[in-house]
C-alpha cells in the first residue's frame, strides 16, 4: 500500500485540517476547500496563504507519529519527508 492509500479519507481519520495538510504534502485534494500553499514562517509557524494553523513543531510530531500509526515502512517515511520538504516554503 502506498502513502497516499495509507492517509486517504476513507481509510484514515483526522480532523479535516490534518487531512488539508497531508493532502497538499502528498498532492491530493482530500477536503473542500483543499490548501493551495503551505508555508513555515521564520518563527515556527505554520501557515496557509494568511491563515494560521499552527506551530511546525506540533505539526512535525504530529506527522512523525502518524507516519508510524500508518505503519509506514523506513522507505515510505523517508518519501513522505521529501515530499513535505519539497512542497512546504519553509523560511526558517
Amino acid at each position: 500500500m502506498n502513502l497516499r492509500e495509507k492517509f486517504s479519507p476513507d481509510r484514515f481519520r483526522c480532523s479535516p485540517k490534518f487531512h488539508a495538510v497531508l493532502g497538499f504534502i502528498l498532492g491530493e485534494r482530500w477536503t473542500s476547500p483543499s490548501l493551495a500553499s503551505l508555508s513555515i514562517t521564520s518563527d515556527g509557524f505554520l501557515v496557509s496563504g494568511h491563515n494560521f494553523l499552527g506551530t511546525v513543531s506540533d505539526l512535525e510530531r504530529n506527522l512523525t507519529e502518524v507516519l508510524d500509526f500508518v505503519k509506514c515502512t523506513p522507505q515510505q517515511k523517508v518519501e513522505f519527508w521529501k515530499h513535505y520538504k519539497n512542497r512546504i516554503s519553509d523560511f526558517r
